[in-house]
């Protein structure tokens, strides 16, 4: 089972010569108040692939959900760091506090914390889990051959959770952490590619879109760092949607709304020239690890926080435009990182 059906590239997504809307950025309006977020979850910088305490974890998220009314829609980023291969060829990521750990071994501990969820939401038997099993595009490490292990690695998860009986409500996805300060886009587009070389697992991006406009002029073309300044809306949005298996999960750390009017100006891209405009699976936030190690004030927007500017931003509430090309009525993620695991 999956969230969405795999969307497929080709002569039906023919590049659009659509003229691009010029946006004036305004205060939102009262009247155009956002919906109430959904509630959030907590996702998690992993520093470890402790089976039991996985399934500890994955426990204490089933029971949260049990007690939320009505039925929940949770995704959880199980962030484990860097990609790393080891001297006997096989891969895996670099954990937190320098420890290493195979695919095999995050497989392992996924499947208890997808588990634990699955045995305590209890009643609930409608909620539903996407377990988004994180790395990045940080390091030497990142490469074609790495992104299709991650991929043979997260369907492995889904064929233990369907054969165990817990796919009715848990689900793996790969995921990662594209920061366009970390590595360039011909590197972390060939992880991708990696990913996609194996049917069917998901992944969704959980970086950022550092430089990238958000005014509407030029469809938001220039992004990139000084570092990595070669990064184009194009490479943002191939690794965060064009490709079959992505969806986008962004950071919205920024208190002044910048990240999430970014990804309004990608989403504008993506319909000007692409087509189609992207479907934008909701926020993540890092208040939870700013009140744990610390971080500037400047990027510590509440779960509820990040997920409205979001919301806002793709439905064009915080400017003027003819119609909005980029709304979407549904969000359907909040999710908030902690440093504890």
């Amino acid at each position: 089972m999956t969230l969405f059906r795999s969307r497929r590239r080709g002569a039906g997504w023919a590049l659009a010569a659509v003229a691009t809307a010029v946006a004036v950025w305004l205060s939102p309006s009262p009247a155009l108040a956002a919906p109430t977020p959904p509630a959030y979850t907590t996702s998690r910088y992993m520093q470890h692939v402790n089976t039991s305490r996985h399934y500890d974890l994955g426990c204490a998220l089933g029971t949260r959900t049990k007690n939320l009314t009505g039925t929940q829609a949770d995704v959880v980023i199980l962030h484990y760091f860097k990609p790393v291969r080891f001297a006997d060829g096989s891969y895996g990521a670099g954990l937190l506090g320098g420890d290493s750990a195979k695919t095999t071994a995050i497989a392992a501990a996924v499947e208890q914390f997808a588990k634990g969820y699955y045995f305590c939401t209890g009643s609930d038997t409608t909620s539903q889990l996407r377990v988004a099993v994180g790395t990045s595009n940080d390091g030497s490490g990142v490469t074609a051959g790495h992104g299709k292990a991650w991929s043979v690695m997260v369907n492995s998860i889904n064929s233990w959770l369907r054969n165990s009986g817990y796919d009715a409500q848990t689900w793996a996805v790969g995921a990662s952490d594209m920061e366009l300060g970390w590595n360039g886009p011909a590197v972390t587009r060939g992880w991708v590619d990696g990913f996609a070389s194996v049917c069917c697992a998901q992944f969704y991006n959980y970086g950022d879109a550092a430089g990238c406009r958000y005014d509407g002029r030029q469809a938001g073309d220039e992004c990139g760092t000084s570092s990595y300044p070669a990064w184009t809306a194009n490479d943002v949005w191939y690794v965060s949607y064009g490709v079959a298996p992505a969806w986008p999960l962004p950071q919205i750390y920024r208190t002044d709304g910048v990240m999430a009017k970014q990804w309004y100006g990608l989403s504008l891209y993506a319909k000007n020239v692409k087509g189609a405009a992207m479907v934008v699976l909701g926020s993540l936030t890092q208040y939870t690890a700013c009140t744990q190690v610390g971080c500037s004030s400047s990027t510590a927007n509440t779960p509820g926080q990040g997920w409205t500017q979001l919301w806002n931003a793709l439905n064009c509430k915080y400017f003027t435009v003819v119609s909005c090309s980029t709304a979407q009525s549904r969000l359907t993620y909040s999710t908030d990182m902690s440093w504890t695991d």
